[in-house]
């Protein structure tokens, strides 16, 4: 007998009264008109949060629209969108958030930009930071360098090495900073100007990246700075010695306990001691 063909279950359902199947319709892009109006609406406080949840929710297709906006004349904007254009993380995206990220001229802009750009794939971030690097542009130079350091690239210690000598407070904060997360064997010797400087934003940030830094030089340089006059910096101090656990630090910790009055100085020294103990 026969074998009677079995029709496929595709062309049985679409002969079935009330049941089709179709091709999936692509998704439409939002018209511009409504990514325009969720813009708008990021520039007030009330409705910004709100704002800012519809266009994540529009995903890439809000993507093209959206980037006409990345240069808005409102740094509050600007920054929201880098909220957006991170957890969406459509590549069409990454050429103005590393535009922003060292070209903008809101230091909060450009911090925020590298955060979103952290939501990328790693390799195009860093290449397209690279090319950052070589443009003639000093402050987009600078601020490329800064942005590699985010990523733990280290292309650009030199300028960050200099930034720390900067007349600038804010650009010395930036170089400081970013030595806590790149550095060789001659960052401690520089962070050593920072340790000494007049500017207690430079002593206090210093401390924090010698502690983060670590080894022989950088506890040298952490023990000078549990003399400091400022307990901003004594505390930080104490912290980052706690961090890096040299024995050799405790007679200067102990020295400090005998003396220190500072509730939030001692409460960091207890903590430094104790895990020096274990």
């Amino acid at each position: 007998m026969a074998m009677r063909r079995t029709a496929p279950l595709a062309a049985l359902l679409m002969t079935v009264a009330g049941c089709s199947i179709q091709p999936a319709a692509p998704v439409a892009a939002p018209p511009p008109a409504s990514v325009d109006a969720l813009v708008r609406q990021l520039e007030q406080e009330e409705t910004r949060a709100d704002a800012r949840n519809d266009l994540v929710a529009l995903g890439a297709q809000g993507v093209p629209a959206l980037l006409a906006h990345t240069r808005h004349r409102s740094a509050v904007v600007r920054w929201e969108l880098a909220n957006v254009l991170g957890p969406v993380a459509d590549a069409r995206a990454l050429p103005a958030l590393v535009s922003n990220a060292t070209a903008d001229e809101n230091p909060h802009v450009r911090w925020r930009s590298l955060w979103a750009l952290s939501h990328f794939e790693a390799q195009s971030v860093a290449e397209a930071l690279r090319e950052q690097l070589r443009q003639e542009d000093e402050p987009t130079r600078w601020n490329a360098a800064v942005a590699l350091s985010f990523f733990n690239i280290a292309d650009g210690l030199d300028l960050i090495h200099s930034g720390v000598r900067n007349p600038d407070a804010w650009r010395r904060w930036e170089a400081i900073n970013a030595l806590g997360r790149i550095h060789d064997e001659s960052s401690p010797d520089i962070l050593a100007q920072a340790v000494r400087s007049p500017a207690l934003g430079d002593r206090t940030e210093a401390v924090l990246s010698l502690g983060v830094i670590g080894g022989p030089k950088a506890s040298a340089l952490l023990v000078g700075a549990l003399e400091d006059p400022a307990s901003d910096v004594r505390w930080r101090a104490c912290m980052a010695l706690g961090r890096i656990g040299d024995p050799a630090t405790v007679p200067a910790l102990q020295a400090l306990d005998a003396v220190e009055r500072d509730p939030q100085v001692r409460e960091q020294l207890r903590l430094a001691l104790a895990k020096l103990a274990r």
